[in-house]
């Protein structure tokens, strides 16, 4: 407490060489002794960020406040003397998800997550809750339930990444009071209590997600305390799943750009608009697009995942530049999406925590990139040797689809691959959308697969000479393709 009668808030900062104690609110509580949890993480360039309970002013209710430091220069801003520049102060918790308590913050990439102890919706024990938020934009999301509010209290969440988050939950719903650690994943439940009869208590976790083209795992590693007859054992648990198994298809990825909306993305620097194609929502450059990749931790590579589209007449290559030198090249044949993968290697953004990748056409041709890029940590991404871009074969691209010959005047072997097993659809639509031919539609294991089309449409009549797509999905991944009949 303050000689002014306030409570005060400190965070107290260590930059190598001094302590310095930084305010971070001051508020008058009716309890002369408030008990405060608070929670902080930081995003690179020295980002602070920080949330805590806080009551009501004349009330018992309590709720979570966020506020969001900035202080650029890290020690050196310290040792100076500087304060950091608290913006975006604002409430995050409301309605049932109060009184709210416990709070735990996390910073992934470019976007933040808290995970705080509230009420339950149909049973009165309490629940855990949590609410995002993405950097670039300043609203958080509405407060959602992580644990499943089936009458077991549940307590002191930890947020691990974007969609992992782990808690204690009691395992019965009257006493004694046995707590089991519990994960989740996405829209997957885990026990990761080992020790039936122990109180499993008060768990920390983090997670961390695998970059292309590895195998889309996302792995969570807990700890928590086991107390039992026999005193208290520090347990870890790893854990890894597949994010799609248990809802729909989302890698996570430490930053994601939009591309082909009428609102350009945050992060986009130059471009001239965009383009909706039957499958794909395009960033367009009359020969150049840019982007600012920010929150980039010097520490660490990164690699992003980017689609290059367009519907011209021949290929198009382009070069690709990472803050202005030239990383490789690649070649973009008409109507098929072409996948490439960027690498950023550790250090090489230190001086501002962010890489600008430039998108050059050859020869002033337009520049397109589709349906959104990402960004991911990865540990053995290249060095810069101007040879730091890969095109993802087919079998690395989640799911594709080519003809050969093409063009063709009798038949062409449509060729299609997925790397997850689900419900194949393979058809053919015309140059305006309309569907031609059923070429297969059935349940498929992963692997290589063909089918020969004819140039016949559903009823075997022969089509017209012109541009026609071929499509194949599976599940929610899709691709497409360009072909020509020429007779």
């Amino acid at each position: 407490m303050g000689q002014d009668g306030f409570h005060v808030l400190s965070l107290v900062v260590f930059d190598g060489q001094m302590y310095q104690s930084l305010d971070v609110d001051r508020f008058n509580d009716p309890n002369p002794q408030p008990e405060l949890w608070a929670s902080l993480d930081c995003t690179p360039y020295d980002w602070l960020h920080v949330a805590w309970q806080r009551h009501e002013p004349g009330q018992q209710n309590t709720y979570i406040q966020y506020r969001m430091g900035i202080a650029p220069g890290g020690p050196a801003f310290f040792r100076s003397g500087g304060t950091p520049a608290w913006v975006d102060d604002r409430r995050i918790s409301y309605g049932p998800s109060e009184p709210a308590l416990l709070p735990s913050m996390n910073a992934d990439g470019d976007v933040l997550t808290v995970a705080w102890r509230g009420s339950g919706l149909l049973f009165p024990s309490p629940q855990v809750w949590k609410s995002q938020k993405v950097m670039a934009i300043s609203n958080w999301s509405p407060p959602m339930m992580v644990s499943p509010d089936n009458g077991l209290a549940s307590d002191h969440p930890s947020a691990g990444m974007r969609e992992v988050v782990t808690y204690h939950q009691n395992a019965q719903p009257q006493q004694p009071y046995i707590p089991e650690v519990w994960t989740r994943c996405g829209n997957l439940y885990r026990n990761v209590s080992a020790t039936p009869d122990w109180r499993s208590v008060y768990p920390h976790t983090i997670a961390e997600a695998a970059a292309p083209p590895d195998p889309e795992v996302v792995t969570a590693y807990s700890v928590w305390t086991e107390a039992g007859e026999l005193g208290n054992w520090v347990v870890f648990d790893r854990f890894e799943y597949v994010p799609w198994d248990q809802g729909p298809r989302k890698r996570p990825c430490h930053l994601t750009v939009s591309t082909g909306e009428s609102v350009p993305s945050p992060y986009c620097l130059v471009r001239t608009g965009f383009r909706r194609y039957r499958d794909h929502s395009v960033d367009v450059g009359s020969n150049r697009l840019s982007y600012a990749l920010p929150y980039l931790d010097p520490r660490y590579g990164y690699r992003a995942r980017v689609e290059f589209y367009h519907e011209e007449r021949t290929q198009v290559t382009y070069d690709l530049y990472s803050d202005g030198l030239p990383v490789g090249t690649v070649g973009v044949p008409p109507g098929t999406a072409t996948t490439v993968l960027v690498d950023f290697p550790t250090g090489s953004y230190a001086s501002d925590f962010r890489v600008v990748l430039d998108v050059l056409g050859r020869g002033s041709k337009p520049v397109g990139i589709a349906d959104g890029f990402e960004v991911y940590r990865c540990p053995y991404a290249r060095p810069r040797d101007g040879n730091q871009v890969r095109t993802l074969p087919l079998a690395e691209n989640g799911c594709a689809v080519e003809c050969r010959p093409n063009p063709f005047s009798e038949r062409t072997l449509v060729s299609y691959e997925s790397r997850m097993p689900g419900p194949v659809d393979v058809w053919i639509t015309d140059a305006v959308g309309a569907r031609v031919k059923t070429l297969r539609r059935f349940v498929a294991s992963p692997g290589p697969r063909s089918v020969v089309w004819d140039g016949r449409d559903d009823r075997g009549n022969r089509v017209p000479s012109g541009v026609y797509f071929v499509h194949f999905s599976t599940r929610n991944l899709r691709a497409s393709s360009r072909v020509v009949l020429a007779k």
